[in-house]
């Protein structure tokens, strides 16, 4: 598939089969998700500024964020904060590439804003294991098999482009 058909059928999947996701196909997804652009300064010399969660539904982690999804996989992203602050900019990149393939791979994929809106931050990162010094930027998308094909349910109108050339 042709990015700009990924692009074209790109839509949010809100009902998922039970089939479970390979292992392989998860980390195809994370991958693209790790090659993001990022903050180049903001993280300088470190390795360790972005973090992927994996998380299955009916596990204890997962009954701890029950209300936040109803896939078979919730998979969480942290960006570590850094200055000047582009960390969820940067979570919205790796977002988007991550969404890019899972259509590409003809998986369901729908961003999960109860993540990024957790109000008790030094409870998430407990959770996850991140240090509480830390400041991060969190993001979330739920992964699985659409019940009905990702591709062929209908779409609503794309907004036509405004563009100003400006002189």
């Amino acid at each position: 598939m042709e990015v700009y058909e990924a692009i074209q059928k790109r839509k949010s999947t809100r009902n998922y089969t039970e089939e479970e996701v390979k292992k392989e196909q998860i980390e195809e997804v994370l991958e693209a998700g790790r090659l993001a652009p990022y903050a180049g300064l903001a993280q300088a010399g470190r390795e360790d500024f972005r973090h992927f969660f994996v998380i299955k539904r009916g596990s204890e982690t997962a009954e701890k964020l029950m209300d936040l999804f109803m896939a078979p996989l919730l998979i969480v992203a942290a960006e570590r904060g850094g200055r000047p602050a582009r960390e969820h900019a940067a979570l919205g990149y790796v977002m988007e590439n991550m969404w890019l393939k899972a259509t590409e791979m003809g998986l369901g994929f729908k961003l999960c804003s109860g993540v990024s809106d957790v109000k008790d931050q030094a409870a998430l990162k407990k959770l996850l294991g991140l240090p509480e010094e830390e400041t991060y930027a969190f993001e979330g998308c739920s992964l699985g098999y659409a019940v009905s094909d990702v591709h062929q349910e209908e779409r609503r109108e794309v907004p036509k482009m405004q563009v100003r050339y400006m002189a």
